[in-house]
């Protein structure tokens, strides 16, 4: 039996400012290959200049891409205001139903399942059959018990439709090709009111299979939607102006972003007189007999550029690593290495003495075998861009778990000039 565990070890140095573009350390004592001699004669047929003329390009090229990021980094990038922000008062309404779904392939709850139970007879006396929902036998395994929610945007009418998610409550193990039945959908907290209804074939995006003992499985089969399942019965009355004036909520706080919006309206639409709040609103007056859809129609479809914050969001649960495009680091380096333990046990049989009173036991032998890796370094030039790491780590062939640790010692190192977010 053999075990193996892998400690990883990552030291960041800080450095003095290293001038030298993002590469790998050379080994000590080891000299610069010498250049390779071209054995081919020289041509000259046109074939030399019409090289150095693309190399050309592509420079020029390459230059103005660098120049682009640069620009959008800088002065960030250039989105419409109904992406980045809303109106106060017209939020969405997250709403609520608990339901059966039916004609499951002896995938429902369980007969044990009391809550199932009262739910399928409460259902079965209002279309007019009585049954006593403690008799388990008068219950198939083709029900379950389910959460109906559904997101209920702003503006809706009477007559649209919700897509809805459906949920599993009871121990039923998959709710393919089942059906929703009847469900009304209220606002957790007030139930007098009937906001939508939702039914309809239930979309499962998983599979499972069993089969003599074996199983498989892929996804969630518990969890399906109903597209287009519900439809609005009562509208929700939505007010975007509070005492004369409107307010764009920003969707992420930023306060670079509200004051660039502030000189936007206020070039495009002086009258309506707007003012950044904070980081998080920006204030417009609406004039006297001015159309409330009117100016919010103008002022949705203006464009402007949005700052892009230097943030560093990892997610270790998956893995996920998203580094902003404005993301800096300044000088040091990095040294990747690993240490590999190996533990062997190998058992045998100790026979005792012909004629003796011992007894056959079995020995275990344990070895153990140490390996270290030769280190790898980086070296990271001044004002070490997104582009630089990702050419870094893509030549140290690091894994994800590796990548988050040098960003987390790079933050605390204080070389990582962002914000870092672990989720």
């Amino acid at each position: 039996m053999t075990r193996k565990h892998l400690f990883p070890s990552i030291a960041l140095l800080a450095l003095a400012p290293i001038w030298a573009a993002a590469q790998f350390a050379p080994s000590q004592g080891q000299a610069p290959p010498p250049p390779k001699q071209n054995s081919k004669p020289a041509r000259n047929d046109g074939s030399t200049a019409a090289a150095a003329l693309k190399a050309q390009q592509q420079l020029a090229q390459i230059a103005a891409e660098k120049a682009t990021e640069s620009k959008a980094e800088r002065d960030g990038i250039g989105v419409r205001l109904d992406s980045i922000c809303h109106f106060r008062g017209t939020w969405s309404q997250q709403l609520l139903g608990v339901g059966l779904v039916t004609g499951l392939d002896h995938s429902g709850d369980s007969q044990s399942y009391i809550p199932t139970q009262y739910a399928a007879a409460n259902m079965l006396k209002a279309a007019g059959v009585e049954i006593d929902p403690t008799n388990t036998n008068t219950i198939a395994k083709n029900i379950a018990l389910v959460t109906v929610t559904c997101e209920l945007p702003p503006y809706s009418s009477p007559g649209q439709r919700l897509d809805v998610t459906v949920s599993a409550i009871g121990d039923a193990t998959s709710l393919r090709n089942g059906t929703l039945i009847f469900t009304p959908l209220k606002y957790p907290g007030n139930d007098k009111v009937t906001f939508a209804v939702a039914s309809g074939a239930v979309s499962v995006g998983g599979f499972s299979a069993k089969s003599s003992g074996n199983s498989a499985s892929r996804g969630f089969v518990t969890v399906g939607k109903v597209p287009g399942g519900a439809i609005v019965q009562t509208a929700v009355a939505t007010n975007t102006v509070i005492g004369g004036k409107m307010y764009l909520d920003l969707e992420q706080e930023d306060v670079i972003t509200t004051e660039r919006i502030e000189e936007k309206i206020r070039e495009s639409s002086p009258e309506l007189a707007p003012h950044a709040m904070g980081a998080g609103s920006v204030e417009v007056t609406l004039p006297p007999d001015t159309s409330v859809s009117s100016v919010q129609a103008k002022l949705m479809s203006l464009e402007i550029q949005a700052d892009t914050p230097a943030k560093v969001v990892i997610d270790e649960r998956s893995g996920t690593i998203i580094i902003g495009g404005s993301v800096r680091v300044s000088p040091c380096a990095i040294a990747r290495g690993s240490i590999s333990v190996q533990v062997t046990e190998d058992y045998g049989v100790s026979q005792p003495a012909p004629l003796s009173a011992g007894q056959t036991v079995a020995t275990a032998t344990t070895s153990l075998t140490a390996k270290e890796d030769t280190a790898q370094v980086a070296l990271l030039k001044p004002n070490t861009t997104v582009a630089d790491l990702a050419e870094i780590f893509q030549a140290l062939k690091l894994k994800a778990e590796d990548i988050i640790a040098i960003m987390e010692n790079l933050a605390a190192q204080g070389a990582l000039k962002a914000k870092l977010v672990i989720q």
